[in-house]
């Protein structure tokens, strides 16, 4: 299986993405680090580089039409939510407590602009919202609160997997 993690920056998804590859034995794709190679500017006001995300999506499914589909991989990243539903199988897009999300902002340094713009985007759901837009169906998005261990998390997301799995392979 190919799987996606989107949402909003400081949610855990690097985290949560690692500890799903450990478990499912599955390599993980870490996609900032590929947006990096796509760079157009840098935005000083929200600390952040801005990167050509159609070139860089074209870029990523090239590689996932030729990904060898006897092993499973995560694709993990805030814009993970824009690949095409061709390549992957399953979305989780992973939500955060709002109080705990501007801790993880304020311990990270971010300034004032940056947090309340991560803040609003988690807050009115964007990277799902975005996901509908991009023709994702809402049987292959799953919300994933990151709110407890992530042992639990991911067990968790192995019984979505395997329910996925098995309406697909049904036809449903």
């Amino acid at each position: 299986m190919i799987i996606a993690l989107s949402g909003s920056v400081g949610t855990g998804k690097t985290s949560l993405a690692n500890a799903l590859g450990k478990y499912l034995n599955a390599e993980v794709w870490h996609l900032n680090e590929e947006a990096k190679k796509f760079t157009l500017s840098y935005d000083d006001a929200v600390d952040t580089f801005d990167f050509d995300l159609e070139a860089l999506l074209v870029a990523i499914e090239k590689k996932l039409g030729v990904w060898d589909l006897s092993s499973s991989l995560i694709l993990e990243s805030h814009f993970a939510h824009h690949l095409s539903p061709e390549f992957v199988d399953v979305l989780f897009i992973v939500n955060r407590d709002l109080k705990a999300l501007k801790h993880v902002y304020w311990e990270r340094g971010y300034n004032e602009q940056k947090i309340v713009e991560n803040l609003e985007v988690e807050a009115m759901d964007v990277c799902y919202q975005e996901a509908l837009e991009e023709g994702w169906p809402r049987s292959r998005v799953f919300f994933v609160a990151n709110d407890r261990e992530f042992d639990f998390i991911v067990k968790d997301l192995v019984k979505k997997l395997l329910k996925t799995k098995l309406r697909r392979k049904s036809g449903l």
